[in-house]
């Protein structure tokens, strides 16, 4: 760390150490010391944290995804609910472009990254969705998804995944053809 503020201030960069932290990563089996280092720059401590956001996306110290997935789950939970209180003021269409306007980001930004898991991981992500689906289609509570899915033209979550593989390789290809 002191090596890299040197190089900061010979590129003359700034470093902000006021928002600065580091992350220690390990497997989940191994554990990691309780004392945790201290590290500081310019007599500025620099803390220790178990989950960083990096570009909307919480990386946590075991690289589970388990931090993200439980904010995103939280944050779709809420507006699945403000939309199922109002789904039955609202027609169909509407309650479909609600799902893809407060929705859907959530299950969709950087999905190529953190939803490449165990299905464990995602279920309550995808029991989630299946809820949101029923309210769009205005369907009972107990009723099967699947062709709900269909009829609404809508992707589950792994099916999200594999669309952003899909358009991530083809994008790759057609810039690697322009080179």
């Amino acid at each position: 760390m002191k090596s890299l503020n040197h190089w900061f201030k010979a590129n003359k960069l700034s470093l902000n150490v006021n928002k600065s932290n580091y992350i220690l990563f390990a497997s989940s089996q191994k554990l990691l010391p309780q004392d945790k280092e201290i590290i500081q720059i310019d007599n500025i401590l620099i803390p220790q944290v178990d989950a960083v956001k990096f570009l909307g996306i919480y990386i946590d110290q075991h690289i589970n995804w388990s931090v993200h997935i439980n904010l995103i789950s939280a944050k779709a939970a809420k507006s699945i609910g403000i939309i199922t209180r109002i789904s039955s003021l609202i027609p169909k269409k509407i309650l479909l472009n609600l799902y893809y306007s407060l929705v859907y980001p959530y299950l969709s930004y950087g999905n190529l990254v953190w939803a490449s898991n165990y299905k464990s991981k995602l279920l309550r992500l995808h029991l989630l969705q299946k809820r949101i689906v029923r309210v769009v289609a205005k369907s009972p509570p107990c009723s099967h998804t699947h062709p709900l899915f269909l009829q609404l033209r809508i992707l589950n979550i792994s099916n999200c995944r594999i669309h952003a593989s899909l358009y991530f390789q083809i994008a790759s290809y057609c810039l690697l053809e322009l080179l």
